[in-house]
């Protein structure tokens, strides 16, 4: 059994530079959550692959860190709302993997106070 909060998973494609995106396991291995993967998404990517030279990325590693594991690291989508402590998020329609602000379909709670921007980086806690 691995109880470590950190997991090794294959990727199911490329994904070369989503660090702090939002995680779902898939048939082919893991992926990108989208806004409809509230119920499946099993983390934040912390370590993404390099660029391979050829040009195969399924299948190679990535690292996980668990959605129940603690405070994760995650990108902020579509949004330029001031957002409080406490405050809900949902997964991001317009980015996969990003989440946004929102009452419904809440998937984290803000650690943290910030002003949104696309991209930025903040503190969560996935419910």
């Amino acid at each position: 059994m691995n109880t470590n909060n950190v997991i090794s998973l294959k990727a199911a494609g490329d994904l070369t530079g989503q660090e702090y995106k939002v995680i779902k396991l898939t048939s082919t291995g893991a992926d990108i959550a989208t806004s409809s993967d509230g119920a499946v998404m099993i983390g934040t990517m912390i370590r993404a692959m390099p660029k391979q030279e050829d040009g195969v990325y399924l299948g190679k590693a990535i690292a996980v860190f668990r959605r129940y594991a603690g405070v994760h690291y995650a990108m902020i989508g579509a949004s330029s709302a001031a957002v409080a402590a406490g405050a809900t998020l949902a997964l991001d329609a317009a980015n996969a993997g990003m989440l946004v602000p929102s009452g419904s379909n809440v998937v984290a709670v803000s650690v943290d106070a910030f002003t949104a921007a696309s991209g930025a980086i903040v503190r969560v806690i996935f419910v």
